[in-house]
């Protein structure tokens, strides 16, 4: 029972920020809306002003979906130079304002002040610590691939 306790005292303390969760819901919302325009221009451009749109976001129909991207699916690169600035910068944001989020927590308040100075002065160690936590995932899933393709002899 002490980890049911440990666990609502840690949703306790982090509902004690507010002002904390709502700098960061906004940041990921103005982010969202930084990667949802350039798409939502692609789909006006491709399918024009039809209902095809308005019924792709009404319910999910997989037909339709699969039909948009033989037809228009070349435009829509995940691996194109605006998707990698867009997650880089999207990694940027985050691993800076988790300086000053670890540092709020520590200190048991929020200040902005505190916090925008927390967040550069721990920006650095935070970045090399996610490039860390990035290499090892990518270590992992090589590792896993080539355990999987070894045991799947080659994938015949």
């Amino acid at each position: 029972m002490q980890v049911l306790r440990i666990y609502l005292e840690a949703w306790k303390d982090a509902f004690r920020h507010w002002k904390l969760w709502g700098l960061l819901y906004a940041f990921n919302v103005l982010f969202a809306l930084v990667l949802v325009l350039p798409f939502k221009s692609y789909f006006e451009e491709t399918i024009g002003r039809s209902l095809a749109l308005e019924q792709l976001l009404q319910d999910f129909d997989w037909d339709i979906l699969t039909d948009y991207l033989n037809t228009h699916g070349e435009g829509l690169n995940l691996f194109s130079t605006q998707s990698i600035f867009l997650l880089l910068g999207y990694l940027l944001l985050s691993t800076f304002t988790m300086g000053g989020i670890l540092q709020t927590f520590r200190q048991q308040q929020f200040q902005f002040s505190t916090f925008w100075a927390n967040a550069s002065r721990f920006f650095w160690r935070m970045l090399r610590l996610a490039f860390y936590f990035g290499l090892i995932q990518l270590l992992l899933a090589v590792l896993a691939f080539s355990l999987f393709q070894f045991f799947a002899k080659g994938f015949s």
